[in-house]
């Protein structure tokens, strides 16, 4: 009773075929060729209540996307234009809430991603790849019925970028049934 999983995954495959004209210089030049594109991911998710009071989540987020684009010349069957691009992405996150009473939720959590490319697009297909560990730690405080301010802090630790502080600060206010004002500050970072 006190754990749940899931899972959602994805796959997504698609073939274009070209055949159009090209300008270049004044010039037209007619091209044939197919572009194709592969895309999967999946995210199984775990969920975990310890006591009323405290909850675990952990999730693990993958994916691959891949395009592949060849055009040739219509007259002779020459390469025109060839590109390949490759990127894989996967993301391991675990989420401890703690509800500590009606008034006060805080949450910390921390993950890593990795994250690879390669491509034509660079001159080469030389695989490039980046790490990011992080953690965030937020407490949501309800101090009378209508107001909530949530207070939060991340720090990302990339391998190429370097560290990174992010704090937030924001707050709701309902003013009646129909009107919500917000205000929040904070700052973000993203490699």
């Amino acid at each position: 009773k006190a754990t749940e999983a899931g899972i959602s995954a994805r796959y997504f495959n698609e073939t274009q075929r070209f055949n159009f004209e090209v300008t270049n210089s004044g010039v037209p030049t007619r091209t044939t060729g197919t572009g194709t594109t592969h895309d999967w991911n999946l995210n199984p998710v775990l969920h975990h209540r310890f006591s009323e009071h405290l909850r675990l989540t952990a999730r693990l987020y993958m994916t691959h996307f891949r395009t592949g684009t060849g055009l040739y010349l219509e007259s002779g069957g020459d390469m025109y234009y060839s590109d390949h691009f490759s990127q894989r992405f996967t993301r391991p996150e675990s989420v401890l809430t703690w509800f500590v009473n009606d008034r006060n939720i805080i949450t910390a959590g921390t993950g890593f991603i990795h994250e690879s490319v390669s491509t034509s697009r660079y001159g080469d297909e030389a695989k490039r790849t980046q790490q990011t560990a992080y953690g965030f730690v937020q407490h949501e405080w309800t101090p009378r019925s209508g107001l909530t301010v949530i207070t939060g802090a991340r720090v990302d630790r990339n391998n190429v970028f370097g560290n990174q502080a992010s704090p937030k600060l924001s707050a709701s206010y309902r003013l009646s049934p129909a009107l919500l004002v917000k205000a929040s500050a904070g700052v973000g970072f993203k490699a």
